[in-house]
């Protein structure tokens, strides 16, 4: 038999911050927080707390939160290693804006979904989004930046609440050069993520003997693809909700980006606290390791070292994934117009008919 919540627990206070599902026991479990630590948590999953580490736990069906309409939650959903991290920490501002970065629940949420456990529940998902959408101040807004593997949950987040959603990504170049940078590392992030993908992306006319064949680099070519169809087809239909961004505008030109970013959400965070960003800190340290410094000239200067190292092995894997998959991606209308291509796998921007 399971133990009740302890005494205090009450889903009413965003505090009370929701951290794992677990299906096969039917429960809930919450983290006791505060906003500030919500705030400083680059990835709030398994590297802040462990499911061991919670406070509380409810049963699944207790999980509702008083309210009839769809909560107000902006969104960014985003590819493997396009700065998401980085711009979400930009964007939060007490009293303004809290940005959740990559909360465990909704990877989670994902998978109960390609299992097709939401089919048998659906009110999960909206209580797992009205548990999100809680509020530290009646006047801050919340910002949500899914890891990049729920983001099959685009529509259910366009059905059950409202808000504007940013989708952000990077070059295929971009990508390629991430992955090489790590190594051995980058490469096995890559087949994982692969095999993660597999699951939600047709790869029917890859037979496994040809699969087993690529290089890193292609491989990695062709995950980034595959997270680029995802993100179109499960952004299809958002319309005046969304628009894409290529990161590489928002590393070049953050203040110019920002202050878009800013009035496409609906922050008001304003010019002055803009200002502060762009010259303060954030941009200059690891938003995923904030304390070791990197700045633009450091992002520049690494990824000269590597396009170097990889000679004309990069522009043929660009070349060769331009021509087994010719049709650039689209989705939403883009935020910021990006400069004169070479070819839309080393500068590429998503475009769509306005909304």
């Amino acid at each position: 038999m399971s133990s009740p919540p302890p005494r205090g627990f009450d889903l009413r206070v965003p505090g009370w911050f929701p951290h794992d599902l677990d299906p096969g026991s039917g429960r809930a479990s919450f983290v006791r927080t505060d906003r500030a630590s919500l705030s400083a948590e680059p990835f709030l999953d398994h590297r802040w707390r462990e499911p061991h580490q919670t406070d509380a736990a409810l049963p699944l069906a207790e999980l509702e939160v008083a309210g009839s309409r769809p909560p107000r939650l902006n969104f960014i959903w985003h590819t493997s290693f396009c700065a998401s991290t980085l711009l979400s920490a930009c964007m939060d501002s007490p009293g303004r804006c809290l940005a959740l970065k990559e909360p465990r629940v909704l990877v989670q949420l994902a998978d109960m979904k390609r299992r097709g456990l939401l089919h048998t529940d659906p009110t999960v998902a909206k209580n797992v989004f009205g548990l999100l959408a809680r509020r530290f101040d009646e006047d801050e807004q919340i910002l949500v930046k899914p890891s990049n593997g729920a983001n099959t949950l685009i529509p259910e987040a366009a059905n059950l609440t409202t808000g504007p959603m940013l989708l952000l990504y990077s070059s295929c170049e971009s990508f390629l050069l991430s992955m090489a940078k790590q190594g051995g590392a980058g490469f096995t992030f890559v087949r994982n993520l692969f095999g993660s993908l597999a699951s939600e992306h047709p790869v029917g006319r890859w037979p496994v003997p040809t699969l087993l064949s690529l290089t890193d680099l292609q491989l990695s070519a062709l995950v980034w693809r595959m997270q680029m169809d995802i993100l179109e087809a499960a952004s299809a239909g958002l319309g005046h909700r969304a628009r894409s961004l290529d990161c590489r505008l928002l590393l070049d030109d953050p203040g110019h980006v920002l202050t878009k970013i800013d009035a496409f959400l609906g922050l008001n965070l304003g010019p002055e606290r803009l200002d502060a960003v762009v010259n303060g800190p954030l941009l200059n340290r690891d938003a995923k390791q904030p304390g070791r410094a990197y700045d633009s000239r450091s992002r520049a200067e690494a990824e000269a070292k590597v396009r170097a190292q990889l000679g004309s092995d990069l522009p043929a894997v660009l070349r060769w994934i331009e021509a087994v998959s010719p049709t650039p991606p689209k989705l939403a209308t883009p935020l910021a117009a990006p400069a004169p291509s070479r070819s839309w796998t080393e500068d590429f921007c998503m475009t769509a008919p306005a909304a």
